[in-house]
């Protein structure tokens, strides 16, 4: 019952999830009510990345209860990325849909991510990911040019219309054919989510490796889900530590382009830094001043970044 299916299904649902059993509980409810093209066989794989709540309770229930096969894997080893890997070589089919444990999945969603891969030209696909607000955006958080901060929401719409896209997908609403893993590598383990910790960027680094090794990607704006904005993340500390680890996530960026440097740190990020630091400390504009704030975090990680980078150039290969 919470083995992975034998007979090949043709697209697969992987969700990891860490200690959130009733959030869990509500996106496979969301899943059982998917709209499913004619004859696709399809499944769901639940990672448990050593949860200590009823996360195996609750994936036990929905496989006998749920309309969909419903299957079971635990990965004892601490990060996202390690149960992504876990997830990619316990499944068996050639499709491989990627979701979060925390999302509000409308009933077209499956059928549109399918739908996508019809092109057998597309490789990957990112689906339109909104962010689903549990109160007031913040007076400081602007959502609009040139100001705009709101990146450390989890939202994806990249492009207008469907189609080609060289910016790559998040995981929390992507796909991607099984034969990419087979010819490319897994999501690097030295990236992501690793227990309690917030390092960004594994699955953004595989959609960007994908991308600049001239796999077609696309972008499915009907493929939409929602992901909840939790309160904790309306506040200045969680901007500035997100955009401070996304700026320490630069130098893993797949094709980063070489510069002349000053102990592993490009020179023109002291430049930046000077830029942007003045701007934060002469506004007198609340939303331009943190904005500019946030601007002077994300070089400090930048800077951070690249020279541990260099210190420890290792830590940039590929580990599968």
């Amino acid at each position: 019952m919470t083995e992975p299916l034998r007979n090949h299904p043709d697209a697969t649902v992987v969700i990891c999830t860490h200690n959130r059993a009733p959030d869990l509980s509500r996106v496979l409810d969301d899943l059982s009510r998917q709209s499913t093209p004619a004859g696709v066989r399809w499944d769901i794989l639940v990672v448990d990345n050593n949860s200590t709540d009823d996360t195996r309770e609750v994936v036990e229930r929905h496989a006998r209860q749920g309309t969909v096969p419903v299957h079971y894997v635990f990965e004892p080893r601490q990060g996202k990325s390690h149960a992504l890997n876990r997830g990619v070589a316990a499944s068996s089919a050639p499709l491989l849909l990627f979701t979060d444990d925390d999302v509000h999945v409308p009933p077209t969603w499956l059928h549109a991510m399918l739908a996508s891969f019809a092109d057998l030209r597309c490789m990957g696909v990112g689906g339109r990911v909104k962010p689903e607000w549990s109160g007031p955006v913040p007076r400081w958080a602007s959502e609009r040019e040139p100001y705009r901060m709101m990146a450390a929401i989890v939202q994806y719409a990249p492009q207008e219309h469907g189609g080609p896209t060289t910016v790559p997908p998040i995981g929390a609403n992507a796909g991607w054919r099984r034969e990419l893993f087979e010819r490319h590598g897994p999501f690097r383990s030295d990236l992501g989510p690793a227990g309690s910790g917030s390092s960004l960027g594994e699955d953004t680094e595989f959609g960007q490796r994908m991308i600049t090794l001239g796999e077609p990607v696309c972008y499915a704006p009907d493929a939409v889900l929602y992901h909840p904005v939790a309160p904790e993340r309306l506040n200045r500390r969680y901007f500035l530590k997100w955009y401070r680890d996304s700026g320490r996530f630069e130098p893993f960026r797949a094709g980063a382009p070489p510069a002349v440097s000053i102990a592993g740190i490009p020179r023109y990020l002291f430049r930046e830094l000077i830029a942007v630091g003045a701007a934060w400390l002469t506004a007198f504009d609340p939303v331009r001043r943190f904005y500019y704030k946030l601007r002077t975090w994300q070089t400090l990680g930048r800077m951070r970044g690249f020279r541990d980078a260099a210190a420890a150039p290792d830590s940039r290969r590929e580990r599968r």
